[in-house]
């Protein structure tokens, strides 16, 4: 069937962004790629890029809207002096450049982000500026997603949380962001040298088991009375049934020293065969699930995905991918995710 004019736009509007973003300066294109497609946090991104914080903002400001710039009349953004005025927040007004940037990476708590959405109703110039940085953001997520699926950071991969922490991890970030930004000038310069629009990728395997695990999360922390289908009186039962019909032992982490103890667990349609699901709590009732399901491909990276006020950690391991999600920032389900992954190595 013929692609629609909608189709054909989106399309289009999709090539330009990747064209664009490999016209940016080396050190915009590898920050708008390690926050808004490796969703790493700014102090991670300063400390690959080996700059100060502040620096990562600015650049990731000037990137975005010298890409919007680009996309829209084809000219280079505003210079620095002239990015402040009435619609764009400058000293002394009470919303910021880097609250606007950590708007647009969704970084901001509830209540400044409200701060945030109530200043752009007064300023509608300003917010649909937002609205088009937002929305270029998350379409090179959904472009480049796929192609970036193992974080870029050596503390995230598998093969390290085996090993001792190494003292070099510094340098060894430097040059993933460096590897990020050759390989995406590689491949936009590939897909577009004879006018080739890309082809669409397919998830890779660890965005599917986080899916998994969100959609069973969202579902089944909202129970009040059946939020698990055995209880952790029967927990000797629950593992041992759990195991059985997934084909690998499984225990329950301990999570007490993150302050949650395990309520129970149930079994769940997962891919081709069955899942499992545990779920904790902590003393104000906030909700904590494991996830676990076979899965295809090999060791890789843990993936981190956020979807509305829940958080997931996400990866595969001898043939099974496992997940934790909880409403928490990412730095605060790290750990969690680590202790969980310690917890089910070797249980096989």
């Amino acid at each position: 069937m013929p692609a629609t004019g909608a189709q054909q736009d989106a399309g289009l509007e999709v090539r330009d962004i990747l064209t664009t973003l490999d016209q940016l300066p080396e050190e915009q294109k590898s920050l708008l790629l390690l926050v808004g497609v490796e969703d790493l946090s700014y102090d991670d991104a300063a400390k690959v890029m080996g700059v100060p914080v502040g620096t990562v903002m600015s650049r990731l400001a000037r990137g975005r809207q010298k890409m919007r710039a680009l996309l829209e009349t084809g000219n280079d953004a505003p210079a620095e002096s002239e990015m402040t005025g009435p619609d764009t927040p400058g000293s002394g007004f009470p919303i910021d450049e880097n609250e606007l940037q950590a708007f647009v990476d969704d970084r901001l708590d509830a209540d400044r982000r409200a701060a945030v959405e109530a200043h752009l109703a007064a300023y509608p110039d300003l917010a649909e500026r937002m609205g088009t940085e937002r929305r270029q953001r998350a379409m090179l997520r959904s472009r480049l997603d796929a192609k970036f699926a193992e974080p870029v950071p050596a503390r995230l991969r598998i093969a390290n949380l085996r090993a001792a922490r190494r003292a070099s991890w510094t340098r060894g970030w430097t040059s993933a962001a460096a590897a990020v930004a050759l390989f995406v000038a590689g491949v936009t310069a590939g897909w577009f040298a004879n006018g080739i629009a890309p082809t669409p990728l397919a998830p890779a395997p660890t965005a599917s088991v986080a899916q998994g695990a969100q959609s069973a999360h969202r579902t089944f922390v909202v129970e009040i009375a059946h939020p698990v289908e055995v209880g952790v009186q029967q927990e000797a039962h629950l593992l041992q049934w759990l195991s059985k019909r997934l084909g690998r032992k499984l225990a329950a982490p301990d999570l007490s020293p993150f302050g949650y103890r395990l309520m129970g667990g149930r079994l769940l349609p997962g891919g081709s065969g069955a899942a499992a699901q545990l779920m904790y709590d902590d003393p104000s009732g906030r909700r904590l699930t494991i996830y676990v399901r076979a899965a295809e491909g090999a060791e890789t990276a843990f993936r981190f995905q956020k979807e509305g006020d829940a958080s997931t950690f996400a990866w595969i391991d001898q043939g099974f991918g496992f997940a934790v999600t909880a409403p928490a920032t990412r730095d605060e389900l790290l750990p969690i995710a680590e202790a969980v992954y310690r917890g089910f190595e070797g249980k096989s």
